[in-house]
């Protein structure tokens, strides 16, 4: 009698079913039980794929980028710290379902340039979990359509795995708090709530709470030592990032229609003062704003708008209310940063109604 008979075949198709069947439900149970939101990310993004204008990459400064008010149809595809080479090979993934695109947005700071996230490291199957599944035509080889795949199945299977964490999870752990400089004050960073639902791609929405402001100091100091994997890096390993970068940078602009229709927008995102005189002691940024004004000057569908500075300090001193952080914007300040960037970019104020409607 063949082990392959109907019977077994049967029963290993229901059980199965069963097992799929059970994740899905456990999967939505917790969910329900920490009262978190359902992660809509990815199916905002195919319903509204066709009408697409603008697509932000790279770090989670892009949270700065509040579509509505820059005047397009958006969606946010940013990753914690995530590297050039990452952002680039979520825009192969992408731009096939685009038709309409018109603007990739690619945020830089300082140390962007000679940042490089080592192939198939476990930060970028957490960065490639929500993009879309790669169509036929997207020049995505199969080993990296089997990591996509790969990377979707473990964030799957993550809230299973980590349900003590989620079930325990307490606004503490989002949070970074020390005593700001004058000692009388905790100074915490309040991300926005687990029931809050997901907006444009980004996980929750964009920040609503902003920092005290005499706590953005102490901020900026920590920021730069917690980014120091990223801004000590000099010499031989620099250089050679520096040039993979800028390599990959050229190829994409090289890649684009030449018609000029899609620009790549290499922005430095709004940040507080304190944050760049923090970082300056360890990255020369006038050089490396130096390097994007070169492909600036090179190509015409690359454009370089360094707007660090957008914010003067008496803009959110004493009473902030723009900066979640030392170096991240708020909704408000999201708000204002991104009409600037509509009239920057030519779009008639008359197609820029403050709503929600300009994917539908």
């Amino acid at each position: 009698m063949s082990i392959f008979s109907f019977s077994r075949v049967l029963f290993c198709l229901l059980a199965l079913s069963g097992f799929a069947g059970g994740l899905g439900w456990g999967t939505m149970w917790l969910l329900s039980s920490t009262k978190t939101a359902p992660d809509t990310r990815l199916a905002t993004f195919y319903d509204a794929a066709e009408d697409i204008e603008m697509i932000t990459l790279g770090s989670s400064h892009s949270v700065g980028i509040h579509f509505a008010s820059v005047g397009v149809c958006g969606h946010s595809f940013y990753g914690g710290r995530m590297d050039i080479r990452s952002s680039l090979f979520k825009a192969r993934v992408i731009m096939p379902y685009t038709e309409n695109l018109r603007y990739i947005v690619i945020p830089v700071s300082p140390g962007t340039l000679t940042y490089d996230v080592p192939e198939w490291k476990t930060a970028r199957k957490q960065w490639m979990a929500n993009v879309p599944s790669p169509r036929w035509q997207s020049s995505v080889s199969i080993r990296e359509r089997l990591f996509i795949k790969r990377a979707k199945i473990e964030h799957f299977l993550k809230p299973m795995r980590s349900a003590r964490r989620l079930v325990t999870s307490k606004v503490s752990q989002y949070s970074t708090a020390h005593l700001s400089p004058r000692g009388q004050t905790t100074c915490t960073i309040l991300p926005n709530k687990r029931e809050a639902p997901d907006e444009a791609g980004i996980r929750h929405g964009y920040f609503r709470h902003a920092l005290k402001a005499e706590c953005i100091s102490s901020f900026a100091r920590k920021t730069v030592l917690g980014h120091a994997h990223v801004s000590q890096k000099h010499g031989e390993p620099a250089a050679q990032a520096k040039a993979n970068n800028l390599l990959l940078l050229e190829e994409l602009a090289t890649r684009l229609p030449k018609d000029g229709d899609v620009q790549i927008l290499l922005i430095a995102m709004p940040t507080s003062h304190e944050f760049y005189e923090a970082v300056s002691g360890t990255i020369d940024w006038p050089a490396e704003a130096a390097e994007y004004r070169g492909l600036d000057e090179k190509y015409a569908n690359i454009r370089f708008l360094d707007a660090h500075a957008f914010f003067a300090r008496e803009d959110y001193m004493p009473n902030n209310e723009i900066l979640y952080d030392d170096d991240h914007l708020t909704v408000q300040g999201a708000m204002i940063f991104s009409q600037y960037l509509g009239k920057e970019l030519g779009i008639s104020s008359a197609s820029r109604p403050v709503a929600s409607q300009l994917c539908d």
